[in-house]
């Protein structure tokens, strides 16, 4: 009886080790094709157990005490408590395996997903590749990024292309033309043929030109007044560019928001590189009445971060804006609603991404990321997730635009 007992005390222990989350409950559980009431196994197991170790007690005491009256009690007491003891151990539930097997669970049927284009995979991008040795301008197919092709093959640098809002020409900043590699505003046709020089300023930079959405303008970057300035322009060339910003503090890489008002720029006129906004068609006004100081050319501050924050874009329902920031020790590219607020991690990698823009309408944002001594284009959807890379170029490819 006591190796049986023994026994069961041990197969206890297991089923304590296997069953311990359920202890209490008073549920059967199927477990290796058994039904085992735990609860009542358990108590009675345990209360056969102490009647058994304070049995042995009476029994040490009836056989070992002094008063031949007390020791027949005592040991009348013990036949008693092991009695007991075998009665529950006895008449414990068995282990039987169970007479029906667990019911499996009903599967339910699978729903038939919708189907859902790839983000991003459509439309047209143009953009800076170094693949040739120097920068030109080429186009990719996003339905098929393998079929590219190279609209400009100057000796000169051409970077930073833009499509107008009809995608009939692309604007462009090039140091063609120039002696001393200054980048002048160029604009040509959306098939690489017939470029021009937009504006001919050849002792300043010129970069970061963006149009206005219903193409009559263009915001751009230029060292004229020996500091970085946002200037606005007729996008046909046939005025002379308005200083908006005219401050001693740098400021640069202007982008319109949809409503064709406003504009998001990068300034250092807090300390560091923020975003700031302001409208610029207000403004535009005030230069051109020769308001030097007017409350319309006054910016808004969007991004407060001790790094950097550089390269907006506005996307295209005017909601958010993509941005490049150095912040969290790295250079990775954020997201952020278009009043500066609720700024999320879009990267995070440990190669550094730059010069962000919104694709398939906003569905989806390309960048270029910098790893193995090369610099490509990559794809990730503006809710987060995989990236996939789209070019597999030496050197450099950067500086995009997208076109449906």
């Amino acid at each position: 009886m006591f190796e049986e007992f023994l026994g069961a005390l041990r197969s206890l222990r297991e089923l304590f080790c296997v069953l311990r989350p359920t202890i209490g409950t008073k549920a059967k559980l199927h477990y290796q094709n058994y039904q085992l009431p735990i609860t009542t196994i358990m108590l009675q197991i345990f209360l056969s157990a102490i009647f058994v170790v304070i049995g042995i007690g009476t029994l040490g005491a009836a056989l070992f005490g002094r008063l031949r009256r007390r020791r027949l009690v005592l040991l009348a007491l013990t036949l008693v408590l092991w009695a007991a003891a075998a009665v529950l151990f006895w008449t414990r539930p068995s282990l039987e395996p169970a007479t029906s097997p667990p019911p499996e669970p009903t599967a339910m049927p699978a729903a038939t997903p919708t189907p859902i284009p790839p983000v991003g995979r459509q439309g047209q991008l143009v953009f800076a590749s170094q693949r040739g040795g120097n920068f030109d301008i080429w186009l990719m197919n996003l339905a098929d990024p393998t079929q590219v092709r190279q609209l400009t093959d100057d000796p000169a640098n051409d970077v930073e292309p833009r499509w107008s809002p009809d995608g009939s020409r692309i604007l462009f900043s090039s140091t063609r033309g120039q002696v001393s590699n200054i980048n002048d505003l160029w604009v040509m046709d959306a098939d690489g043929g017939n470029a021009r020089r937009l504006l001919d300023w050849p002792e300043s930079y010129e970069w970061g030109a963006a149009w206005s959405p219903d193409g009559r303008w263009i915001a751009f970057t230029s060292t004229r007044d020996f500091d970085y300035e946002i200037y606005l322009m007729p996008a046909d060339g046939s005025a002379e560019p308005i200083n908006l910003t005219q401050n001693d503090k740098l400021d640069s890489y202007p982008d319109w928001a949809p409503d064709g008002r406003r504009i998001v720029f990068v300034s250092d006129r807090s300390g560091n590189w923020d975003l700031w906004t302001m409208d610029a068609m207000a403004c535009l006004a005030a230069r051109q009445e020769g308001q030097a100081e007017d409350a319309r050319c006054q910016a808004t501050r969007l991004t407060d971060n001790p790094d950097d924050d550089i390269y907006p874009r506005w996307s295209p329902d005017g909601s958010r804006i993509v941005f490049e920031s150095r912040r969290e020790a790295n250079r990775d590219i954020y997201l952020m609603d278009a009043d500066g607020g609720n700024v999320t991690r879009l990267t995070d990698a440990f190669d550094r991404d730059s010069t962000p823009i919104w694709v398939d309408g906003g569905r989806g944002v390309v960048f270029a990321r910098e790893a193995h001594f090369d610099i490509d284009l990559f794809l990730i959807p503006a809710t987060g997730g995989d990236v996939m890379q789209l070019t597999f170029s030496k050197g450099e490819d950067r500086f995009g635009d997208w076109k449906p």
